[in-house]
Formats: structure tokens, C-alpha cells, sequence
């Protein structure tokens, strides 16, 4: 996962294109509060933790392989305005990110 996070240009593209997605992963805050077991998290073979997504308004390095969503039914979807995390703080922004952005804005 480190090579994929960090070195490799795709990740970085797969993370530009996340943030301007129209659709979004996210969990029901209730079921997360009172859970014990983290089955989400403990699905996710890239230690990506889906309740999570929502605090920090960004699905970072995740890969849509769907384990979150088929071990928890708290996770859920969301269909939010398209480019609607870049209207919003970004929390952990990396160089790679803007980059990305600079690079992929005039396509």
C-alpha cells in the first residue's frame, strides 16, 4: 500500500477524481457510535477506515473494492453535488493533490 499511497501517479489521480466524485461512501453516524466491532475496518485489506470518510471530508486512498460495504450494513452512499469536497476544508491536503489538480485542469 505504501508504493500505491505514495509513489505511484495513478494513486494520485484515483484520489484527484475522488474528491470531485458526485458519489460518496459514507456510514449512518448512529450505528458507528455504538459499534464495537469495526467489521468495516477490519474488511479493508488497505487499513482504510470508512467511518471516517465523513470527518474527514475526503475518501483518501480508497480503492472501490466495496469490503467496507459488504462487512458493515452501516455504510451507505450518498449522492452529493459533483466536486462538492473541494468546496470543502481538506483535511491531510498533499503536494501530490494540488499537482494533480494543476496538472489535470486544463484537460
Amino acid at each position: 500500500m505504501s508504493y500505491c499511497a505514495h509513489i505511484c501517479p495513478i494513486s494520485a489521480i484515483r484520489n484527484a477524481f475522488s474528491r470531485i466524485s458526485f458519489m460518496w461512501l459514507g456510514s449512518y453516524r448512529s450505528a458507528c457510535d455504538t459499534c464495537t466491532t469495526f467489521e468495516c475496518a477490519k474488511a479493508c485489506e488497505f487499513d482504510q477506515s470508512s467511518f471516517n470518510f465523513d470527518k474527514n471530508n475526503s475518501m483518501g486512498d480508497y480503492t472501490l473494492c466495496m469490503d467496507c460495504a459488504n462487512a458493515c450494513a452501516a455504510i451507505s452512499y450518498k449522492s452529493k453535488g459533483f466536486g462538492f469536497s473541494l468546496s470543502q476544508p481538506i483535511r491531510r491536503a498533499r503536494a501530490v493533490d494540488v499537482w494533480t489538480y494543476l496538472l489535470l485542469l486544463p484537460l
